[in-house]
C-alpha cells in the first residue's frame, strides 16, 4: 500500500502559501478531561472536554507573510488554515480549521537563515476534509469534479475556505453545490462566497445540517476585465 510522505505538504494560511518556505508543520489535537465529581461520590468522575487544536508552522522568514501575521497577533482575529500532506489537487485530503495566532517567533542566528515560527490555537474543530478546487489559472467558469464526501447530520455543519493566492482583473464568484449523485443532475447551491476581486485575507462560508446529499463540488466563475485567479477551495464536515 502506498504511503503519503510529508515532503509534499502544502500549507495555506489566508492568502499566503507557506509551501515553498516551510520545513515543518505540527497539528496537535487533544481532548481535556474535566472533573465533575460530586460530594459523597464513591469515585472521581470525569467528563470528556471539547477537542483543542494547536498548530505550529516553522518556515523561512518572509516580509509579507510576517507582516500579515504580526498585524493580527494578540487580536481576536481568525486565520484560515488548510494543510494537505501531499501537493494540493482536486479530491485530495486536507485538514482545515479557523485559529487565532498565539505566537510569532523570528529566530535570527548569525550563522544561519532567519526563520519564521508561528503557532495557532484553533477556534473551531479541525476538519478532516477534501480539496474541492485547486486551480492556478482561472480565466472563465470552472466546474470542479464531484467528490463523495458524505451527508451532513443535524449535529454537523459544512465549512469551506476560499484561499485566493493571486488575483488579476475582473471578478470571481465561487459557489459550493451538492447532489445525491455523481452526475449532478439537479445540484443545490449550499454555499455562496462574497464576490472576490482581491487577495486580501481569505473567505469562509458555513451551513448547518441536515443535508442528505453526499456529493459535493465547487463552481468558480471568473468574468470581466481579463481575469486570472489562483485559488484553493477546501471543504470539511465538522460538528456544530
Amino acid at each position: 500500500m502506498a504511503r503519503t510522505h510529508a515532503k509534499g505538504t502544502d500549507i495555506l494560511i489566508d492568502e499566503f502559501s507557506f509551501t515553498g518556505i516551510s520545513n515543518s508543520v505540527g497539528i496537535d489535537i487533544a481532548n481535556g478531561n474535566a472533573e465533575v465529581t460530586a460530594f459523597a461520590d464513591t469515585a472521581a468522575t470525569y467528563a470528556e472536554g471539547k477537542p483543542a487544536t494547536n498548530i505550529t508552522v516553522n518556515a523561512v522568514y518572509q516580509v509579507a507573510e510576517d507582516a500579515a501575521l504580526f498585524a493580527v497577533l494578540g487580536e481576536a482575529t481568525d486565520n484560515y488554515l488548510s494543510i494537505s500532506p501531499a501537493a494540493m489537487a482536486d479530491g485530495g485530503i486536507v485538514w482545515i480549521t479557523k485559529a487565532h495566532l498565539t505566537g510569532d517567533t523570528i529566530p535570527t542566528p548569525f550563522d544561519s537563515a532567519v526563520t519564521l515560527n508561528a503557532t495557532w490555537a484553533g477556534t473551531d474543530p479541525i476538519g478532516d476534509g477534501v480539496i474541492l478546487e485547486r486551480d492556478t489559472n482561472i480565466t472563465s467558469t470552472v466546474t470542479g469534479a464531484a467528490v463523495q464526501q458524505g451527508a451532513v447530520s443535524s449535529t454537523q455543519k459544512i465549512m469551506c475556505f476560499l484561499h485566493v493566492l493571486s488575483a488579476a482583473g475582473g471578478t470571481l464568484d465561487v459557489t459550493i453545490q451538492s447532489d445525491n449523485g455523481a452526475g449532478f443532475g439537479s445540484p443545490t447551491t449550499r454555499l455562496t462566497f462574497s464576490q472576490v476581486t482581491t487577495t486580501a485575507g481569505a473567505w469562509v462560508a458555513t451551513a448547518n445540517g441536515a443535508i442528505t446529499d453526499d456529493y459535493w463540488r465547487c463552481v468558480a466563475a471568473a468574468g470581466g476585465g481579463s481575469p486570472v485567479y489562483n485559488i484553493a477551495v477546501t471543504f470539511a464536515i465538522i460538528p456544530l
